[in-house]
């Protein structure tokens, strides 16, 4: 039996991290959100793209990071798992096999990310390069809150992202909603549905952790990030029932009156495109949540529009 997250508000100053329980400020009240770290319980949902924005206080990786892939992504409601990239390219840290999961996203040509030894300049020399293969450590379970080597990279070894928090949603009203309106498919997931005109949703799960351009050794004094992944589900589920909100936790649960996980069916799955593209944008500080999420929504029509153009090139 799944166990449900412990939700726990944290705010990262400085590179040190404090926690509030439940009843802490949310990020919008609407939502029922209630910002970040969680014990290993209950595992994700769908996911894909990612905004990330880094505090550069006391570490020195800044800029924008942008990934995209040509794979998949499947989700129950207890995993995330991200599937092999076939446009990756390996490297001399790890290889990108072909069909295997070590390479499951790449390096979008977007990417300004700035660390020891590069610039900033996308293929320049000690810098990240075009379609450089990124292995993001999936399946992606609440177990994974505490994870050095969330994100590593083909061809920089030294490069890393830990995950340190995942966030928390409460509100399982999905019927009716109106458009640009959320809920989960459960109390205590961390999947966001936001209705989308035409019956479509957008998914998001927002993250937290460290970045450090000197390995995993580094993480402590690394850039703190905060995050979410976003992905737009515009086809039938595999029920045939259109992707709304209501749908989506019908789909899962069988239901739309769902009180707790143990409702829903672990063995059912949603499989998507990789859609969306990945950006991680530096700051000077932990951007608000509020602000935040517009940078999410702005990030993934920009990642619906990069992704196209991908494809047609």
């Amino acid at each position: 039996m799944l166990e449900s997250f412990e939700a726990v508000t944290a705010k990262t100053v400085a590179g040190e991290q404090t926690g509030k329980a439940h009843g802490a400020p949310e990020y919008d009240a609407q939502y029922g959100c209630m910002p970040v770290v969680s014990k290993a319980g209950n595992r994700l949902g769908l996911s894909c793209a990612l905004v990330l924005s880094m505090s550069t206080a006391s570490a020195s990786v800044s800029g924008t990071l942008a990934t995209g892939s040509t794979g998949t992504v499947t989700a129950t409601i207890g995993e995330v798992i991200f599937n092999n990239d076939p446009a990756a390219l390996g490297g001399t840290n790890f290889a990108c096999p072909a069909m295997s999961a070590a390479c499951d996203s790449d390096v979008a040509t977007s990417t300004t990310l700035a660390f020891a030894g590069c610039s900033g300049v996308l293929g320049t020399a000690g810098c990240l390069s075009s379609t450089e293969g990124i292995d993001v450590n999936s399946p992606i379970t609440a177990a994974s809150i505490g994870e050095s080597n969330f994100l590593t990279f083909s061809n920089n070894g030294s490069l890393v992202f830990s995950l340190t928090g995942i966030s928390t949603f409460t509100n399982a009203t999905c019927v009716g909603l109106a458009v640009t309106q959320s809920c989960v498919v459960f109390p205590g997931s961390p999947l966001l549905l936001t209705l989308e005109p035409n019956n479509h949703t957008q998914v998001s799960l927002f993250v937290s952790g460290k970045v450090s351009d000197t390995g995993a050794g580094g993480l402590a004094a690394g850039s703190v990030y905060s995050g979410g992944f976003t992905q737009l589900l515009t086809g039938n589920l595999p029920d045939g029932t259109l992707p709304t909100p209501a749908d989506i936790q019908n789909y899962f649960c069988g239901s739309n009156t769902v009180t707790s996980a143990t409702q829903c069916d672990p063995t059912k799955a949603i499989t998507s495109s990789q859609s969306g593209s990945f950006t991680a944008t530096a700051s000077t500080g932990t951007p608000e949540p509020s602000s935040f999420a517009m940078m999410l929504v702005g990030a993934g029509l920009i990642a619906f529009a990069s992704r196209r153009n991908r494809r047609t090139n």
